[in-house]
């Protein structure tokens, strides 16, 4: 399929996310953004998972 080919065939989808000012380079985000609201969710202290998350991730826990 071609990179056209890809955008005529997800270009509501696309256009929905340029609409809102979304940045496509945030899905490599989602996992860290799932394991920082299961953290939460279990009670952990968020000083201690944002360092956690971080640390595996290879960011800085501002970065997060």
């Amino acid at each position: 399929m071609t990179t056209y080919q890809q955008l005529r065939a997800n270009e509501s989808l696309l256009q929905l996310i340029s609409g809102n000012k979304i940045n496509i380079t945030d899905v490599t985000h989602l996992g860290i953004y799932a394991e920082y609201q299961r953290m939460k969710e279990e009670g952990h202290k968020v000083s201690y998972f944002t360092i956690h998350l971080a640390d595996k991730y290879g960011m800085t826990d501002r970065g997060l």
